[in-house]
């Protein structure tokens, strides 16, 4: 007969707690976090740190489980709203199957309903996933795509053929030089008259720019200037090698921003960010200036996530490939908020913290 274990369910500061919280890390998804990059994520942001819902036994006084969610701001009809942004289900090994990660999600979804949040959202995998549909306001939206623009056969022979060998060699060499006189022959290697300037602050970030995306959307995140700085530049130091920021300037003028993050294990970039002046004229140009910024440093591919019609339009139109969708699973926490029918103007990008940036 298994046993009734006695628990306890509270919010806790991850200041306070940060030694317990990257032990469970640790157990909970066998890859240890670094001190500075806990510091970063859970205590640092400039938008307030990272709400952390906990169960422990009461009995042994063990930290079982817990579950946090950071602080986001869209623009909904012309409008900033709260969200909030889940991160790190953790439950010690030998606590799961015991409704831990019910119950955490049960008290994040009563806090921020009480405080007037809309919803909170994450990019769930199967496991948390299912978890999350028992609750009636949960949605599970695939307007997320991810786009591949492929420069390269090495990603592909060895990750999806898995040869190995001189048979591998042979197929990266071929498919490379094939997939590049393809890229040259449709123009890709033309360099367009967009420069790429390093950005080392957002300080010169137009507001204006996603107030104008935000028209195109039924929601967009508000890009704000404290915000990107912590996500882009005051980054922890293993991410900040692997971190690409650039302007992107035309006849000048700053028109765009884009930030890349390197995965040197797979020779891919990934477009974890891009936001322009003027989407309808700069966005398609700003799209070709990472692609050839891509070409002329031999990476095998450029994959991002989108789930905006003007978006996707754009990428499709440059040499990006339509991949998989991804899950997004939403839980409205007002009832007089609902989200509009997909074939509305609808947003949702994954701006992926830390861990979730290896993922796509």
């Amino acid at each position: 007969m298994t046993k009734q274990i006695n628990f306890e369910c509270k919010m806790i500061d991850p200041c306070e707690y940060r030694k317990l919280l990257l032990d469970l890390f640790e157990e909970a998804f066998e890859e240890k976090m670094a001190v500075d990059q806990f510091i970063w994520k859970y205590e640092n942001n400039p938008l307030g740190k990272m709400k952390v819902w906990s169960i422990w036994d009461k009995d042994t006084g063990v930290l079982a489980g817990t579950y946090g969610a950071f602080k986001r701001y869209f623009i909904h009809k012309g409008s900033i709203v709260t969200v909030y942004q889940r991160a790190d289900s953790m439950v010690k090994p030998e606590y799961r199957r015991k409704g831990i990660f019910t119950q955490l999600l049960k008290e994040m979804n009563k806090f921020l309903s009480e405080n007037g949040v809309l919803f909170n959202f994450g990019y769930s995998n199967d496991k948390s996933a299912s978890g999350i549909r028992k609750f009636n306001n949960s949605r599970e939206l695939y307007y997320s795509t991810v786009y591949v623009f492929v420069n390269g056969a090495e990603n592909i022979v060895n990750s999806y053929l898995k040869i190995k060998g001189i048979l591998s060699r042979i197929l990266i060499s071929v498919g490379t030089a094939i997939i590049r006189m393809y890229n040259m022959f449709c123009g890709y290697y033309k360099e367009n008259d967009i420069s790429l300037e390093p950005l080392k602050e957002f300080n010169d970030l137009p507001e204006k720019w996603s107030y104008e995306a935000a028209r195109e959307h039924q929601f967009f995140p508000l890009r704000n200037k404290e915000f990107l700085q912590w996500k882009v530049i005051d980054v922890p130091k293993s991410f900040k090698k692997n971190l690409f920021a650039f302007w992107m300037i035309k006849k000048g003028k700053k028109i765009a921003y884009c930030v890349l993050y390197r995965d040197s294990t797979r020779n891919v970039l990934k477009l974890i960010d891009i936001l322009c002046e003027n989407i309808a004229q700069n966005m398609k140009d700003s799209i070709s200036a990472v692609r050839y910024f891509a070409i002329s440093n031999k990476y095998d591919a450029v994959t991002t996530n989108v789930a905006s019609e003007i978006y996707s339009n754009a990428f499709e139109t440059s040499g990006f490939i339509k991949n998989k969708a991804v899950r997004c699973t939403l839980l409205t926490l007002q009832p007089e908020f609902a989200i509009e029918h997909p074939s509305d103007k609808s947003f949702w990008l994954q701006l992926p913290i830390d861990r979730d940036n290896f993922d796509y």
